[in-house]
């Protein structure tokens, strides 16, 4: 358990930071791909010093093994299959990735905060019906409804409809979109874990965050393009986001191997809320209304349950 604590611990340590650049209005596309770049070089430099070489690419051992693997459902891939399944789910997370992060940002500036962190999370139903129709990974009692007290949660905190009084909540399809790139992003992560080794696990991350900075630096370019500038404020804060948000990554596929998935999203997901509520109202006096504060009472709770 004390991995979704760290994951949590990092994962909220990186929305209040992306929330501070927004703040101060700074170049979201560089902020992004400078954190992606610190990502990209502290896994490069940690597998070069690894002593154990990289497993060769077998595209026809895959083919072989693809259907009693995946479809079969026996065991996992080979060190050679187990490389082209990681580059194939590692692109796919990586896309997810660089656009639930500009989501993130987007979604901050248009709704706050304390609602963009839940409304991310809220992307666990993906993963989790993935889990229940696809593996059987059925909770127990108590931790089933420890689970729908978590989405009941979520979904108090997260108004679907525009409030006309606030404007700060018409961004309804950025949030739609957050949660879907959140849930697949996700979910690749699961299908990495379920059917590779964990040896390979900084090498699916380095495919992660590579592909998340090559589209990323593309999109930076074409504003620098347009008139917008790198300042110095820009870098320390990409290098501030870029690590919490590998270790986020690394500790969720860590978690994985211990506790299932039915109860890795929602503790995980539940706990994120919980840290970016709380700093968005102590950090940056973010208004809080009496359904959140309800929300919040219930996370607690279905913390506790899933737990049991």
């Amino acid at each position: 358990m004390h991995y979704i604590f760290l994951a949590v611990l990092s994962s909220a340590t990186m929305t209040l930071i992306l929330k501070y650049s927004e703040v101060r209005k700074q170049n979201r596309y560089a902020v992004t791909t400078l954190n992606y770049i610190m990502a990209s070089l502290v896994l490069t430099l940690t597998i070069s010093l690894s002593s154990s070489p990289l497993p060769p690419v077998h595209l026809g051992q895959f083919f072989q093994e693809f259907y009693p693997v995946v479809v079969g459902n026996q065991g996992v891939f080979s060190p050679g299959a187990a490389m082209v399944w990681i580059l194939l789910v590692g692109v796919a997370g990586g896309g997810c990735f660089c656009a639930g992060l500009i989501f993130i940002q987007k979604s901050i500036e248009e709704n706050g905060v304390s609602i963009t962190g839940a409304f991310s999370k809220l992307g666990i139903m993906i993963p989790l019906c993935f889990a229940l129709f696809l593996w059987k990974e059925v909770p127990t009692l108590f931790q089933f409804f420890g689970i729908a007290m978590a989405f009941a949660a979520i979904l108090m905190i997260n108004p679907l409809r525009p409030s006309s009084n606030n404007p700060a909540q018409s961004g309804v399809r950025t949030l739609i979109i957050l949660f879907l790139v959140s849930g697949m992003g996700d979910f690749m992560g699961k299908l990495f874990e379920k059917y590779a080794t964990g040896e390979e696990k900084l090498i699916y991350l380095l495919v992660v965050f590579s592909t998340a900075l090559f589209i990323s630096a593309h999109y930076t370019w074409k504003t620098l393009q347009q008139g917008h500038t790198i300042t110095k404020r820009d870098i320390i804060t990409g290098v501030m986001v870029g690590v919490p948000n590998l270790l986020t990554s690394y500790f969720l596929i860590s978690a994985f191997k211990t506790v299932k998935t039915t109860l890795v999203f929602p503790l995980f997901s539940s706990g994120v809320i919980f840290m970016v509520t709380l700093g968005g109202l102590t950090l940056f006096h973010e208004q809080l209304e009496k359904r959140k504060i309800t929300a919040i009472g219930m996370i607690l709770v279905a913390v506790i349950l899933m737990n049991s």
